[in-house]
């Protein structure tokens, strides 16, 4: 039977397809790539630029005798679980007393990068940053965040009575500075935390769950897609996120002030854009200067140990051939060119041929 021109359309549009998937796994032809003991024997012969690492934060169950110390305090109340069926929702967070005005801030996302990274040393970790004002009545926060965070938190903080850190534990961990590390726990944000929307009928079983787990609903509850600066209990942002500012904010944090469930550890590249823009003022990168460039170009001037993390944003790279590649640069964001021979080593989709003449 004769193949019809609407069938013989779809077989070659999936035989299309397929091809460029090919493409877009293979990178580029990568036989002239090093291999590994090519670039162990460079790495060796030309080191890349090395910092001293901050020590990873000690944990302890409670404070050192004497003095303070970061440390992982997992609440220990009593569970309370509800639900129906095979799924049972417990929270387990401390009740609040009639006294205490409990605050819970839900945020997505922060326009601010730390300096240290919490739990994770090769990924992103953003910072908000709480002001609390002064007043009479002891405050319980609960601050849950999507992703690994930092919350900085200043103002009056003789008014805190208790910092609950709510995430998706142990994926994505969080830390705090400016509050006694006592006063601090750390929850899975799964069973305690209903999403933003509160769309699902487990969204409101969570929720149920916190309140039952607190003894009632929070006096205040705070949301926010972004959220840098907040003043609370007011709930005003001072640094409201604008699509129209993309870049980042870098905020330093000092990795022994950080009450964390996380190891602590600074940077030694900063991450995404910021990651960047240090690694040209320090004397790694340069940038190239081309009214043709469709995406950022830059030269290396001296090997480096690793991209920026979390820069997931096209970015091309004229590197010599005798210099080792940078750890995670066959990531699918980067396009690597060897200097002189314009051979490609890593092509970003597939584009090595484009980018390389």
């Amino acid at each position: 039977m004769t193949e019809t021109p609407t069938r013989s359309s779809i077989r070659y549009f999936i035989v299309l397809l397929l091809v460029v998937l090919a493409l877009v796994v293979s990178g580029c032809n990568n036989d002239d790539r090093p291999t590994a003991g090519e670039i162990a024997r460079e790495w060796q012969a030309n080191p890349p630029r090395r910092v001293e690492m901050a020590p990873a934060t000690k944990f302890a169950e409670e404070d050192a005798p004497g003095g303070r110390s970061s440390h992982r305090r997992i609440v220990k109340a009593p569970a309370l679980s509800l639900g129906t069926g095979t799924e049972s929702i417990a929270c387990e967070v401390p009740a609040a007393n009639a006294e205490e005005r409990v605050i819970m801030v839900r945020s997505g996302g922060s326009r601010a990068l730390s300096t240290v990274s919490v739990g994770a040393p090769n990924k992103v970790t953003y910072v908000s940053t709480i002001d609390l004002e002064a007043g009479d009545t002891p405050l319980y926060l609960i601050l849950a965040s999507k992703g690994r965070r930092i919350w900085r938190i200043q103002g009056a903080t003789d008014r805190l009575s208790r910092v609950i850190l709510a995430n998706s534990l142990p994926y994505f961990h969080a830390g705090v500075t400016g509050v006694e590390s006592g006063l601090v726990d750390f929850v899975n944000a799964y069973p305690c935390i209903p999403s933003q929307e509160e769309e699902t009928s487990r969204d409101k079983q969570v929720r149920e769950a916190l309140v039952a787990a607190l003894g009632r609903s929070p006096d205040t509850e705070l949301n926010f897609q972004f959220l840098n600066h907040v003043m609370l209990p007011a709930g005003d942002e001072l640094d409201p996120y604008s699509p129209t500012e993309p870049e980042y904010d870098v905020i330093s944090i000092d990795p022994r002030s950080v009450t964390s469930s996380g190891e602590v550890n600074e940077y030694e590249i900063l991450p995404i854009s910021a990651g960047l823009a240090q690694l040209v003022n320090e004397g790694f990168l340069r940038p190239i200067d081309d009214p043709d460039m469709r995406r950022p170009r830059y030269e290396v001037v001296k090997p480096f140990s690793h991209m920026p993390p979390g820069l997931s944003t096209s970015v091309l790279f004229d590197i010599p051939a005798e210099f080792p590649m940078p750890e995670g640069y066959d990531k699918p964001y980067y396009t690597f060119i060897l200097k002189k021979t314009g051979e490609c080593v890593r092509g970003y989709l597939g584009s090595c041929g484009r980018e390389a003449q």
